[in-house]
């Protein structure tokens, strides 16, 4: 079974905070509230931080046109259509694109769900909610169990060299080429993650400096794979010359080579010399992803 990962956590002590804050206020729906604080609650300090931003745009625009409306007349099936109009172009024209729907929410739920109640308490009272779930999300997304991304980005880097060894190891010692549509998607996945700690590297307790250790393997793991589809257009099997077999053999231990040196044609050439830069990238890889601080 898959474990309980800290957001899902996370997001229960958001959602029960939000509701013991609101009993103490004496609001009257602690549900907006909470439902504020589990979209703000995102897999890193920065995500949480614009959804949160989203959900209180959406919200206010939201608001501010749904109180004037039900000032007119709540429940108003034409005007519930013009604020929606109204709603989406205040949205679009000011770029919260991701605040649309939020604010159409918002309006709604106050132009259908007034019941003889203030519109202009009403919608105050919405805007106090979702600033309630917004912060506590955020907070607790900081302060309780904050994203680890350092170490997930230690531990991915550490996973892809690794995968890199294999398919290196399955091309110089079987002669045969991996599937490298898979390793790019890993190679995807590792920039996502090195990509969500350097958006939180000012909420966390890391050095900048751990940041640029690691952002050039990016760029070196891409152009490793460059080599790899280079060769992968040359007809395999290919030899390796003397000096890529003596480095192919330091890497990998003194592995059972195939025989045969590497023949003077074009295509042993070109093999050779994406060989040597595999071979240099691998080495640049390792040494940066191996110095980086310990796991912690």
């Amino acid at each position: 079974m898959k474990r309980i990962g800290p957001r899902n956590i996370k997001t229960a002590l958001a959602v029960g905070i939000c509701i013991l804050i609101s009993r103490l206020l004496r609001l009257e729906y602690p549900f907006y509230a909470a439902i504020a604080a589990i979209i703000s609650m995102e897999s890193s300090i920065t995500a949480s931080l614009h959804a949160g931003k989203n959900r209180m745009l959406g919200t206010c625009v939201g608001a501010a046109i749904g109180m004037l409306c039900a000032l007119i007349q709540p429940g108003n099936a034409l005007l519930c259509g013009i604020g929606i109009v109204i709603v989406i172009y205040i949205c679009h024209s000011l770029r919260w694109n991701k605040a649309v729907a939020i604010a159409g929410i918002v309006f709604l739920a106050i132009m259908l769900n007034l019941e003889g109640r203030s519109p202009v308490f009403y919608s105050l009272n919405r805007l106090l909610d979702t600033f309630i779930g917004v912060t506590v999300a955020i907070l607790v997304n900081h302060f309780f169990m904050p994203p680890n991304h350092w170490t997930k980005t230690i531990q991915g880097g550490h996973e892809l060299l690794h995968k890199t060894k294999e398919l290196l190891q399955k091309l110089f010692i079987a002669g045969e080429m991996s599937n490298l549509s898979v390793y790019r998607k890993e190679i995807s996945a590792y920039k996502r993650q090195l990509l969500a700690f350097h958006e939180d590297l000012r909420y966390l307790k890391r050095n900048a400096e751990d940041w640029g250790r690691l952002k050039e393997t990016i760029d070196l793991f891409y152009n490793l794979l460059n080599d790899l589809q280079a060769i992968q257009e040359l007809p395999l099997p290919l030899g390796l010359d003397d000096d890529n077999r003596g480095r192919v053999r330091a890497l990998f231990e003194s592995p059972a080579l195939p025989e045969g040196p590497a023949g003077s044609g074009e295509a042993e050439i070109v093999y050779n010399y994406h060989v040597r830069q595999l071979l240099a990238r691998y080495g640049q890889i390792s040494r940066r992803i191996e110095s980086a601080p310990g796991l912690r």
